[in-house]
């Protein structure tokens, strides 16, 4: 067996290995908080659409759509459901085989992605020359950190889910950019494998796909400007092969994702997120410079700016994960000087880049600019890593100055003495517990550099530092203590005390300003179903979470991004639009909850609702008499208009996801007649009748609309087909058709 082969077999263990400790001290962290990782956006948005995905795929229906929300319908120009990751999509139909509870579901989700982010990690620091213990400090850093345990893996999963393949892209294109150097000295033939290798050009393929279908622009970004510093730093002889191979490699896997972008791009084309614009900068979550000191210790207090671009004194969490490489960094900088400016001068300019841009600023569309930090953690990582592997190398000077372990121990002990002086502590008294361990995490890693072993063992030291250093951090700060926790028990999987075959309007208030679990009772939730909540048991709401929300619900409803709906819009709703032929009825809204602290003294008129029942978190109201049908005749296209269209029989065949079966019937001789559908309006609708296609309206952008030609009858078939599905999966289909002739040329082709 080739020696190669055993190395690679070597290093694909040990990223195992590296995932294989996330998991492990993710599960530590779950016996300790059962519900670390499902909070705020997990709970009202993340866990019921996957919960709703996972139905999709029993029923043998790719969720393009969702029938429970008009606000968060269209799942696929959603983007951050990875509606068109075949990974995510896979994970989410295996998890739902099991019998779990919300919060092991979530833990589930989070923990499998961040266990594929350190293995990719691993193999990234591996592919730089890191010996197995650097490599494994790498990845812990990167899936561990405290903006990934903060913020993705418990609350944005989107962001997650692309930042599990961030590293492997890394890694994949450094893969291919070295064999580009090898053919081009070794001239590309007589090696053993050659056919495989050669194929090494398509290895960033895949992780390219499944990374701009994970479902975060960001990580787009981000990956951008790797590939750039890749490509200016590959340089020499193999500069247009270089670029080339990287060209390949982003074309194809953006062709292979095109379906996930052209969905997102046609989503926000009109619709709420597109009116916000560009800007010019965003201040909110920046990273201040005065909060930089939390990579050594993360419970150093600052003022961040929040959401609202309010200072807000803020821990630095997000920042942990940073003290060993910082201090290999700066020990290398200083005991090796020159040698070490040479090795690492474009890690350090790439670290430059990246850290300047959590600092300054960022567009609108782009805004909070802390989101690059995951980015940071990762380059930190990669370069201190390596900085540390120079360290060990050298042989000249004295022993303590060369001991990395000393270093960090005087950067814990500078930054406690800071603290102290400038009161920059958190002002929770456990965090104080963090400093006095991190300053034993410290000195136990110096302990370990001094020991008469081989140098390779003493290179665990910094690995058990970063693990331990994680542990203490998050042992003694909670990792989700800024988010907003929301009562999600059990009852909410049950259709009851609400019906299956009535559309709801619910009406509350700002879920993270209200709804906490310590502002509300016992199993609150069963009748407000807050966010995206319905689609737990399948309930059919106007209400759902979207940041990008839909022009015509966004316009006629002002649903905001947690779903709910403003009390001046629903005290108009109510006193305007509930009536016998009000926007409500149009749109076949035949049930409404109420809270009971919406600030509104409005209700339905009596003539047309009545309350049905009163619950300690909200009253019911129902529309009298039976639900509205999801497939109606209409006389007019506006309420008030004088009647132009004739009525039409209409009997519902088939009422799916993506599909809407009727016969429909008009009396001969009539003119022409109106069908609206109940269900929410998206770019995309065909309608056929007979085989027929038919021009697909909107009411108001609200809900489709199909005209009937006078005197017709027959089968009318409204279906989803949008354009930017249909184009992207020929781009993906071409895409695939390239790779497979490529393989198929590479391994037929002698030579």
């Amino acid at each position: 067996m080739p020696i190669q082969s055993l190395k690679n077999r070597g290093v694909f263990a040990g990223a195992g290995a590296a995932a294989l400790v996330t998991v492990l001290f993710c599960l530590h962290l779950l016996r300790a908080n059962p519900n670390v990782f499902f909070n705020d956006d997990y709970q009202i948005s993340i866990l019921p659409v996957f919960a709703d995905v996972a139905r999709a795929w029993r029923e043998g229906h790719w969720p393009l759509l969702s029938p429970y929300s008009w606000a968060c319908g269209n799942l696929a120009g959603e983007y951050q459901y990875g509606t068109f990751s075949l990974f995510v999509n896979a994970v989410v139909v295996v998890i739902w085989k099991f019998s779990m509870t919300f919060a092991q579901r979530a833990a589930a989700l989070s923990v499998t992605h961040l266990a594929v982010l350190a293995a990719g990690a691993y193999l990234l620091a591996r592919g730089r020359k890191l010996p197995a213990p650097l490599a494994l400090g790498v990845a812990v850093i990167a899936a561990l950190n405290g903006w990934e345990m903060g913020w993705g893996a418990t609350d944005w999963f989107g962001a997650l889910a692309a930042h599990a393949w961030l590293p492997w892209c890394w890694w994949a294109f450094e893969v291919a950019l070295r064999e580009v150097g090898r053919r081009k000295w070794e001239g590309g033939s007589g090696v053993e494998g050659s056919r495989w290798t050669r194929l090494r050009f398509l290895l960033p393929v895949p992780f390219v796909y499944l990374l701009l279908a994970g479902g975060f622009p960001y990580t787009v970004v981000m990956l951008g400007l790797v590939t750039l510093w890749l490509g200016l730093r590959t340089g020499g002889v193999g500069w247009w092969r270089g670029w080339r191979t990287l060209a390949t490699g982003w074309g194809l896997g953006l062709m292979l994702s095109a379906p996930a972008w052209l969905s997102l791009l046609d989503a926000v084309h009109g619709s709420g997120r597109s009116q916000h614009g560009v800007g010019t900068g965003n201040l909110a979550w920046t990273v201040p410079v005065a909060s930089l000191p939390g990579l050594i210790l993360p419970n150093w207090t600052t003022p961040w700016p929040d959401f609202a671009n309010l200072p807000c004194p803020h821990g630095a969490l997000e920042l942990a994960g940073g003290f060993v490489p910082l201090a290999g960094l700066v020990a290398a900088l200083v005991c090796v000087g020159r040698r070490a400016w040479r090795a690492l001068r474009w890690e350090l300019g790439l670290l430059g880049l990246v850290l300047l841009l959590c600092l300054l600023p960022s567009p609108g569309l782009f805004r909070w600019s802390f989101r690059w930090l995951p980015l940071f953690h990762l380059v930190l990582a990669l370069t201190g890593g390596k900085a540390l592997h120079l360290l060990a190398s050298r042989t000249r000077g004295g022993a303590w100055r060369r001991n990395p372990g000393l270093w960090a121990t005087g950067a814990v002990a500078l930054t406690w003495l800071a603290m102290g002086v400038t009161h920059t502590g958190n002002p929770d008294p456990l965090t104080d517990r963090i400093a006095p361990w991190t300053l034993a995490t410290a000195a136990g890693w110096a302990a370990v550099a001094t020991l008469p072993v081989r140098r390779s063992w003493r290179l665990w030291g910094a690995s058990l530092a970063v693990l331990a250093g994680l542990w203490g951090t998050y042992r003694y700060a909670q990792t989700n203590s800024g988010l907003p926790l929301y009562p999600a028990e059990a009852n909410l999987a049950e259709i009851e005390p609400l019906t299956r075959d009535r559309l709801y309007l619910s009406l509350y208030r700002e879920p993270d300003q209200f709804y906490r679990v310590w502002q509300v009772p016992p199993r609150f939730g069963a009748v407000v179903r807050m966010g995206s909540m319905g689609m737990y048991a399948g309930v059919r709401m106007l209400n759902g979470y979207s940041p990008i929300m839909s022009e015509g619900v966004g316009k006629a409803f002002a649903v905001e991004t947690h779903g709910n709906v403003p009390e001046a819009t629903g005290a108009r709703l109510l006193n305007e639009e509930a009536g016998a032929d009000g926007l409500l009825a149009r749109l076949g809204v035949d049930a409404i909850i109420i809270t009971h602290d919406y600030q509104t003294p409005a209700r339905p008129p009596a003539e047309t609702w009545e309350m049905i029942k009163s619950f300690d978190e909200g009253d019911i109201y129902q529309r009298r008499g039976a639900p509205l049908g999801s497939v109606r005749s209409w006389a007019s296209a506006e309420p008030g208009l004088p009647d132009r269209y004739a009525p039409v029989e209409v009997r519902v065949v088939e009422d799916t996801r993506q599909r809407v079966v009727a016969d429909v019937k008009l009396p001969p001789g009539s003119a022409a007649g109106l069908i609206a559908f109940s269900r929410p309006y998206y770019r995309g609708y065909q309608a056929r009748l007979n085989g027929k296609l038919l021009p697909v309206g909107s009411f108001r952008g609200l809900m489709p609309t199909v005209e009937i030609p006078p005197g017709s009858s027959g089968e009318l078939v409204l279906s989803y087909a949008p354009r930017a599905v249909f184009y992207g999966m020929i781009l993906a289909l071409l895409s695939l058709t390239g790779v497979l002739a490529l393989i198929g040329r590479a391994l037929f082709t002698r030579g």
